[in-house]
């Protein structure tokens, strides 16, 4: 969503006589669609959607503190997709679970990244969705991760100079229990240094430290990650590297997962490689393609095109 269609909704007088604010509507999306085979789980090559989603974000500025809200729309896939067309009974108990049934043909839509907040110059809060304290640190990609979107949550960026500092937490009961979060960043100019501490219920917590910088016409990321997760130490050493080569966009991502506690391959400990390109074809539109694949010979490979708007 690098590129957004910025709209002017409304102006509309607030406070008192005479004073009025605008409000912005902006819409994004991305629209994907692919080859795809996959190696990992020995599945039958199909075309069929990835990212489909659309991201809408209305703000207001008032006195130098601007409020807003943003909501993304996810399509499960394309028309043709049982994920797309098959729901589930609702009369399902435990001990009788619900069987998948057919219903009519159209896409499945879930909403997410659902936000609320208030920002200016220095501070951003925010409710709901928030942004992620590991992003302040976890610089080459999240192959092997530990968080996912943080849900729920309330979370605060700070942001002073060369320094950026991120908070989040959430409760006992949300869909992310008795989270805590907190990351800082530093700006060097052409380098950036970021570290983060998280702690999700009673035994899972995670530390990590990385650095990023653009040389040239190149770009280049790495870092560590030490965690424990579901009573295991794990580690995550990545690294990624990202530049331009005539009109395509190249990115190299590898990312070594060691859970010290657990010896087989297959409970994933070991490498994950990953590669994309990316060709402007018209407009909007390139052709993509990403090939993925883990030290055991699995993974997958999809190319087509893209849309970003």
């Amino acid at each position: 969503m690098k590129k957004q269609l910025a709209l002017t909704a409304l102006a509309i007088a607030i406070a008192a006589p005479g004073v009025a604010t605008a409000t912005e509507v902006k819409v994004g999306g991305i629209v994907q669609i692919f080859y795809f085979a996959d190696y990992e789980n020995d599945a039958d090559a199909n075309i069929n959607g990835a990212d489909i989603r659309t991201q809408i974000t209305a703000s207001e500025t008032v006195g130098g503190y601007t409020g807003y809200s943003s909501f993304r729309i996810d399509a499960d896939g394309l028309s043709n997709d049982a994920k797309a067309r098959t729901s589930t009974v609702s009369n399902a108990t435990a001990t009788d679970p619900a069987e998948p049934v057919e219903t009519s043909d159209g896409l499945g839509l879930t909403g997410d990244s659902i936000t609320v907040g208030v920002k200016n110059d220095s501070f951003d809060f925010q409710m709901g969705e928030v942004s992620k304290v590991q992003d302040l640190g976890r610089y080459a990609g999240d192959l092997r991760s530990f968080e996912g979107d943080l849900e729920e949550h309330i979370g605060i960026t700070g942001s002073f100079g060369p320094v950026k500092v991120r908070a989040a937490y959430s409760p006992d009961g949300a869909n992310n229990d008795d989270y805590t979060g907190l990351g800082l960043e530093f700006n060097a100019g052409v380098v950036t240094v970021g570290v983060n501490a998280q702690n999700k219920g009673d035994d899972d917590e995670a530390l990590t430290v990385g650095v990023k910088g653009s040389f040239g016409p190149v770009a280049a990321a790495l870092h560590y990650t030490d965690m424990e997760q579901g009573g295991f130490d794990k580690t995550i050493t990545a690294v990624k590297v990202s530049g331009k080569a005539g009109i395509a966009s190249l990115a190299l991502t590898h990312h070594v997962f060691d859970d010290e506690d657990v010896t087989p391959v297959t409970a994933q400990k070991g490498d994950r490689t990953r590669f994309d390109a990316s060709v402007p074809v018209a407009g909007i539109v390139s052709a993509v393609l990403r090939y993925e694949t883990t030290d055991d010979d699995a993974g997958f490979t999809r190319i087509g095109l893209q849309s970003k708007f």
